[in-house]
């Protein structure tokens, strides 16, 4: 791969990012009931399960980060818009196939898939840009 980095500290700006929107995303306020009753649990159920899915979300948005910065400098990616399409083309070729396949062998709805890969969507297009645009030659 070619020269270059995204800060540390860039990276963990997006992550906190990340979580801000996945606490919005799947909040009353957004697709949060509608996730709920398409997944067949409460509120209840979901508040037992601790810190786990927090940490896992973390541990899972912090790599997903950093892979996506080495991805920006091997397709030489440098403005915001190259990276916009860096994460929308992976979100396109391995998150949404890979969610859609599973949920759809899963006997999950449409409505999941689309709630569910819509907020990676989000996540990826967002973090594309901003680690572009934050590129350090």
């Amino acid at each position: 791969m070619k020269g270059g980095r995204v800060s540390t500290g860039g990276i963990a700006v997006v992550v906190l990012i990340q979580q801000f929107i996945g606490f919005i995303w799947y909040s009353p306020f957004l697709f949060g009931n509608l996730w709920i009753d398409h997944v067949g649990k409460s509120v209840e159920v979901l508040k037992r399960a601790g810190l786990m899915p927090y940490l896992i979300s973390t541990l899972g948005a912090i790599l997903m980060c950093y892979i996506l910065s080495k991805l920006i400098y091997a397709a030489e990616a440098r403005t915001a818009n190259e990276g916009l399409k860096l994460g929308f083309f992976c979100w396109l070729g391995f998150v949404f196939p890979a969610t859609a396949v599973h949920y759809v062998f899963a006997g999950q709805s449409l409505e999941l898939i689309l709630i569910d890969s819509g907020h990676f969507l989000v996540n990826l297009c967002l973090a594309g840009t901003i680690l572009a645009a934050m590129r350090i030659d």
